[in-house]
């Protein structure tokens, strides 16, 4: 997406100085040439403005940045609702290490995931065996099973609905920015369409729009090929 847009605006920009260019011998019937300029300036925006119009890509560009904040505290979250869990189950093992029908709970509990529904999943089950064996057990200072629980909720459901909804926003705003480039390609296709008529191949205006107009996006390829990402490995967050 951020390729095509980028091949967009370069378009609009090479067709809005070609159209300057030839302005005095033919003027497009469609858009105008401000008015090009006024559909990609929405899209990019204008810092010479008070205040600066920050346009749809700095709209985009601002919804993912509220996104990633949001999904940061989620696994910040995440991240310390798994050093409880698997601090707490190591702990209520040698706790109840004499008490073999409390120990037999904690049997089948684990605190290796690596994914967020792995952790939630293995939070809810030591909170479950830990409200059997003894829900008045406080492994670590400060860190009651109603503590761990009201974290287990909050990154359950507070902080996770809080990034998913940020995500959704971020994605309409990716996509009003998609439509607006496709809206924009649209002009300048058909201006070029007509512009290459008008000034055939072989004069100096129709030499000009077709060696300074892209016309076709090609993604840029590597001369080698990128190392394959490495297989993620369970991360061991550090005891608080």
């Amino acid at each position: 997406m951020k390729e095509t847009v980028a091949f967009v605006e370069n378009r609009a920009g090479k067709t809005i100085a070609a159209a300057t260019n030839i302005a005095a011998k033919w003027v497009y019937p469609g858009k105008t040439t401000p008015q090009i300029q006024a559909l990609l300036t929405a899209i990019v925006g204008d810092k010479t403005t008070s205040p600066p119009l920050p346009g749809q890509e700095g709209v985009a560009s601002a919804a993912k940045k509220t996104m990633e904040d949001s999904r940061h505290v989620w696994d910040a979250g995440l991240d310390q609702l798994h050093v409880w869990t698997m601090n707490g189950i190591a702990l209520a093992r040698t706790h109840f290490a004499d008490q073999s029908t409390k120990l037999a709970l904690l049997d089948n509990l684990s605190a290796t995931g690596d994914s967020r529904q792995g952790i939630l999943d293995e939070a809810l089950a030591w909170s479950a065996a830990w409200n059997q064996a003894d829900p008045t057990y406080v492994p670590l200072p400060g860190v009651t099973l109603a503590a761990f629980d009201a974290q287990r909720v909050q990154c359950l459901t507070t902080l996770q609905n809080d990034y998913n909804n940020k995500y959704s926003a971020w994605r309409d705003q990716v996509g009003i920015l998609g439509q607006m480039a496709a809206d924009l390609e649209k002009v300048l296709v058909a201006w070029y369409s007509d512009a290459t008529r008008i000034f055939p191949a072989g004069t100096p205006e129709g030499d000009m729009i077709r060696g300074t107009i892209p016309t076709t996006y090609t993604p840029a390829s590597n001369a080698t090929p990128p190392t394959p990402a490495p297989t993620p490995t369970p991360k061991t967050p550090k005891t608080p």
